[in-house]
């Protein structure tokens, strides 16, 4: 019986990913593989619960060069990450996100926010008419 489990936490250990190698990005604090993908960031308005995001995640998982897709429902933000040699297409993503039922306001890429394509969100009114 012994024998038996010692065997079984020998191959869980050694299967686990993390346990059984030392990972470059582990020992150095760093994330290599974003490293060298472009993120972009999306501010998008109306998600609002889990079917919203999985509607929107449909449409956009489809594009051309995307390594990875996160919607973050709370901050009402969709991360896309792209292959580092993928030409990120603002204009196609826009175009996705509104397709979904959606819109985007504010984008950057690699940190870097895009201007001009966008359309300005609109300023919340008081009772008298006048913007807050």
């Amino acid at each position: 019986m012994k024998t038996i489990f010692a065997c079984t936490l020998f191959f869980l250990f050694f299967t686990t990913p993390g346990w059984s190698r030392t990972d470059a990005s582990r020992v150095s604090g760093a994330d290599t593989t974003r490293a060298t993908q472009q993120k972009v960031v999306v501010q998008v308005d109306g998600l609002a619960c889990p079917f919203c995001a999985y509607g929107l995640e449909k449409k956009l998982k489809r594009m051309e060069g995307l390594r990875k897709l996160e919607i973050q429902i709370n901050t009402g933000q969709v991360l896309l990450w792209f292959e580092p040699d993928a030409r990120v297409d603002v204009q196609a993503i826009v175009k996705k996100i509104k397709e979904a039922g959606f819109t985007a306001r504010e984008i950057s890429v690699n940190g870097k926010p895009v201007t001009g394509t966008l359309k300005p969100r609109r300023e919340k009114q008081t009772e008298e008419g006048l913007p807050e």
